[in-house]
């Protein structure tokens, strides 16, 4: 970090495995790399290490000093590894037109908490969310899969946890659970009676123009139970209902809305397909020129002081996020600026 940068404004860092006696250390490539601005502004952006273990931030770091986190598991992407826990490098200074170099960083397995969430009669709970917290300040979460099952992989150092399982606004917690890695500490298991005993409708809204997953998605369900409930970050929802009729419906900003009708029975669980011909839940395709509405106008202003940015590519899927995020911060300087 002392040494003096000449490349371009990016930042580089070298991902490598613990060394263990006797071997070598090895990249690890797809490991999420997110910048933070510590002082000196508020920007972010990030990074997925390539097959030798290197990745380059090079777009939105403004000047000031950063911290870098290696080995997270936040978003989700498509390539991003599992299985460590996340380092942070604090204190690296970013000057624009200069690169901060040589902040390399050890990661080390994480260890490995698993089991299973069932609902009030013993069946399997979908995508039920769990959590693993300890004193120390490690995390790692994980959604169960159709037999209920959840395995946290990423996040969590030798040390003693508080997992909790919660599903449909029911919540259990564990406390006192030791995990040591890099082994699997199995059998966490829950019966969440809470979660009224039914049928399970179970399904996946993805995008007809890529197959991907779309998150945040809004499913509304009608019948006997009004309610509506999210797909979780890869596009997967579930939700427990009482045996009868209902019609389930899509609400994605940007896509046309889908309708189909569900016949829920007790202790069964039933998959939502539309059309017909999808193979994993709902497809939505985005509105077209003809059936949607329009919005357009001009955005003016001074070219940017700092020109060798590229521009960011963000995935689609956390476009709104970003948005959201740029639309506080802006908000707080507005306010600070009336205040002052």
């Amino acid at each position: 970090m002392g040494e003096t940068p000449t490349a371009p404004h990016k930042s580089v860092l070298n991902l490598v495995k613990p060394v263990e006696q006797g071997q070598t250390a090895t990249p690890i490539p797809g490991v999420l790399v997110v910048a933070t601005q510590t002082s000196g502004g508020s920007s972010s952006s990030w990074a997925l290490t390539d097959k030798n273990g290197i990745f380059t931030i090079n777009s939105g770091l403004t000047a000031g000093t950063y911290k870098v986190t290696a080995g997270g598991y936040d978003l989700q992407l498509l390539g991003e590894t599992a299985g460590y826990v996340a380092c942070t490098i604090n204190g690296i200074v970013v000057t624009a037109g200069q690169e901060s170099v040589n902040n390399d960083v050890s990661l080390n397995p994480s260890a490995w908490i698993s089991g299973t969430i069932t609902g009030s009669n013993g069946q399997p709970i979908f995508r039920a969310f769990v959590t693993a917290n300890s004193t120390s300040g490690f995390s790692g979460y994980e959604y169960t899969n159709e037999t209920g099952f959840y395995r946290i992989n990423t996040g969590l150092n030798s040390s003693t946890y508080t997992v909790t399982a919660k599903y449909q606004g029911f919540s259990q917690s564990k406390t006192g659970v030791i995990a040591t890695a890099p082994n699997e500490t199995k059998n966490i298991n829950f019966q969440m009676t809470g979660v009224p005993a039914g049928g399970e409708v179970i399904g996946r809204i993805t995008s007809a123009v890529n197959g991907l997953g779309i998150g945040s998605a809004t499913v509304q369900i009608s019948g006997l139970t009004n309610v509506q409930t999210k797909t979780d970050p890869k596009g997967y929802y579930s939700y427990f209902l009482g045996s009868g009729s209902y019609l389930v419906s899509t609400l994605v900003p940007g896509f046309a809305s889908n309708k189909t009708n569900a016949q829920v029975t007790s202790n069964q669980i039933t998959r939502i397909y539309y059309p017909a011909t999808a193979t994993s839940g709902f497809q939505v395709s985005p509105l077209s020129g003809a059936s949607s509405g329009k919005i357009s106008g001009a955005v003016t202003g001074q070219s940017s002081p700092i020109p060798e940015f590229p521009v960011a590519v963000i995935p689609a899927v956390f476009s709104i996020a970003v948005f959201l995020t740029l639309l506080s911060v802006r908000r707080l300087k507005r306010n600070k600026n009336n205040r002052a």
